[in-house]
């Protein structure tokens, strides 16, 4: 049984696409497998309800890269090679523990708050077969707790995009 939750993806605040989080199920390597999505506004929406497969990764960094090679190769910009700020909703860090107050517990428990890890995506140079394609660079992703209202995943092309909550985490680009 495959259990799913879509997690929206903007591009400085505007909709773009969402990733998918798929449980793989006992007995597999990766527990939670993350599926890439575009929103599709062209006419393939007609025939493919609104949205655009991608790709599969292991980690939510990963598809969010697939999601912003798309938007440099299709985008507003095409060949973008810029890299951009990336907020991935963090499943991983202890929310509850003796660092968060009881109102930020209260939050988190409720949706309204969120952890989020905060690192790059950049583009892949060349001579790689995958030139042109986006990575998360892990080395510039904060694994502390950032908690922010919830809500807040996405994509931002500058730091002065990202909501006020998360700018002070933002790494250098």
């Amino acid at each position: 049984m495959h259990r799913t939750a879509h997690l929206p993806v903007s591009i400085d605040g505007r909709p773009f696409g969402f990733l998918r989080r798929r449980h793989a199920g006992v007995g597999t390597s990766a527990q939670h497998l993350f599926e890439a999505w575009l929103y599709d506004t062209g006419e393939l929406s007609r025939y493919r309800e609104g949205a655009q497969y991608l790709n599969t990764c292991t980690s939510p960094e990963d598809a969010m890269a697939e999601l912003d090679w798309r938007r440099s190769m299709f985008g507003p910009l095409e060949d973008d090679p810029s890299p951009v700020i990336a907020v991935v909703s963090d499943e991983e860090t202890f929310k509850y523990g003796l660092d968060t107050t009881d109102e930020q517990q209260s939050g988190l428990r409720t949706g309204a708050l969120e952890a989020y890890r905060i690192g790059v995506l950049r583009q892949i140079p060349a001579p790689h077969p995958r030139r042109g394609q986006f990575y998360a660079d892990r080395d510039t992703f904060t694994w502390g707790v950032a908690i922010a209202p919830a809500g807040l995943e996405g994509l931002y092309t500058h730091a002065q995009h990202l909501p006020k909550a998360l700018a002070a985490y933002a790494p250098q680009l």
